[in-house]
């Protein structure tokens, strides 16, 4: 039996919902940026006009993929641009004499926000199926994995969102509830059970 890996696709809500996360550092930069124009008027500090044109950039691109449109999953310039500028503008209102301030939440989010842009490409590959010839290992998030060997495998109950694994001392529950592929994923695994002699059954 050759290994297979899939890839765990995310419904179209959970999708949705990552764009509009992706949306977030745009609008605090164009809140901070108008806020500061407001604030001040038309002022010759480069900050807060940066600030308007990158979260537009930003949120423009965050659009553009709420549209459908998807743009490569590779490193996101756009965010790194945004992060960075979220950064500066920590630094700028950083005041050394005060304890929690925004600026530590600010830096924070700029951090973040860079960290996402260069795993952009790869955290989507971490949640994966790989149907081995020994072990079934599924990663439904990055914190988050399942690991068993087929021979400690008694039984398997599916539904059309779950796998149950009993094996001789315990079960262990599987969801695959966000997944887009579920239905792919789960007969791949009903598939490899079988050919391992495993018992499949419909849950009740």
């Amino acid at each position: 039996m050759v290994d297979t890996t899939i890839l765990l696709e995310p419904t179209k809500r959970r999708e949705r919902i990552r764009v509009v996360n992706d949306a977030i550092p745009g609008i605090i930069l164009l809140t901070t940026g108008l806020g500061a124009i407001v604030a001040q008027g038309l002022t010759r500090e480069p900050m807060p006009y940066i600030d308007v044109i990158v979260g537009a950039l930003v949120v423009r691109y965050a659009v553009t993929e709420l549209k459908g449109h998807h743009p490569s999953r590779r490193v996101s310039w756009f965010d790194i641009l945004g992060g960075i500028v979220i950064i500066i503008d920590a630094i700028n209102q950083y005041k050394p004499w005060k304890h929690f301030q925004p600026a530590h939440l600010l830096f924070l989010v700029g951090v973040l926000t860079i960290a996402r842009a260069i795993l952009a490409e790869k955290i989507p590959k971490l949640r994966r199926a790989v149907i081995g010839h020994e072990k079934l290992f599924v990663r439904t998030t990055p914190l988050r994995a399942l690991s068993l060997e087929w021979s400690d495998i008694v039984r398997i109950a599916w539904s059309d969102t779950t796998l149950e694994f009993v094996t001789g001392r315990r079960s262990t529950r599987l969801s695959l509830r966000r997944v887009e592929n579920r239905l792919e994923v789960i007969h791949a695994i009903l598939d490899a059970g079988r050919e391992h002699g495993i018992d499949v059954v419909e849950a009740t």
